[in-house]
C-alpha cells in the first residue's frame, strides 16, 4: 500500500504506480525460475494505460500461485 494512503490520504495514480512496483520488486526479487510467458503477458496488460484491459488481481494472484 502507498505511504499516503497509509497515512489515510486520497489515493492517485501514483499510489498505483507505487503498488505495481512493490509487487515487481517482491515478484522478480523473490523468483527461483523464469517467469512463464502466461504470467508475462497478464503482467504487461496489468500496466496497460486502459483500465479494461488490466487483469483482475484476483485472477492475477491465482496465475501466480499455479
Amino acid at each position: 500500500m502507498a505511504p499516503e494512503v497509509l497515512a489515510g490520504k486520497s489515493s492517485r495514480m501514483s499510489s498505483d504506480l507505487y503498488s505495481l512496483a512493490v509487487i515487481y520488486y517482491w515478484l522478480f526479487s523473490h523468483m527461483t525460475s523464469p517467469l512463464p510467458r502466461s504470467i508475462s503477458r497478464e503482467l504487461a496488460a496489468a500496466c496497460s494505460h486502459v483500465p479494461s484491459h488490466r487483469p483482475n488481481p484476483m485472477v492475477l494472484e491465482n496465475k501466480l500461485k499455479e
